[in-house]
């Protein structure tokens, strides 16, 4: 009954997570928010791979066990096209640790941020760094942050 009730929250705490989107103008810095004025200039992107610049990376502990890690994505190129995340690859020192990231399609100009939950018994604590990786490519050291 315990392990219902956890994967009962889990599945409430990640849901919207996971269905999280983000949709911005292709003219417009992602990160500004709605009514714009002023702000930053956009922030140069992690990286760019294929017709895609990753623009943010961030890991959360949930509860418990729990962790989910989150990435924005902008579609530079002139076509819809799909990001394979699960290609993202997260490391602690030399472990991998695996999660449930799927491809996800982008029109053309488009900037989304997804959400992807991280799998329970992999040692994770917050204030850890992870190391993001795309395949071989390495992105950035991320912190552990409370959601």
């Amino acid at each position: 009954m315990r392990k219902v009730l956890k994967l009962f929250l889990t599945l409430v705490l990640l849901m919207p997570m996971c269905f999280m989107v983000v949709g911005c103008d292709k003219n417009k810095d992602p990160e500004t928010p709605p009514g714009g004025g002023g702000g930053n200039p956009p922030a140069a992107p992690i990286a760019t791979i294929d017709n895609f610049e990753v623009k943010s990376l961030k890991l959360y502990w949930l509860h418990e066990d729990y962790f989910s890690f989150e990435v924005g994505v902008t579609n530079v190129g002139a076509e819809t096209a799909e990001f394979d995340f699960s290609k993202i690859v997260l490391k602690l020192g030399e472990t991998e640790i695996t999660h449930n990231a799927s491809s996800k399609e982008y029109s053309a100009g488009q900037y989304y941020k997804w959400a992807f939950s991280i799998d329970p018994g992999q040692g994770l604590q917050v204030g850890q760094n992870i190391d993001f990786y795309y395949e071989d490519t390495f992105l950035k050291t991320i912190k552990i942050v409370e959601f």
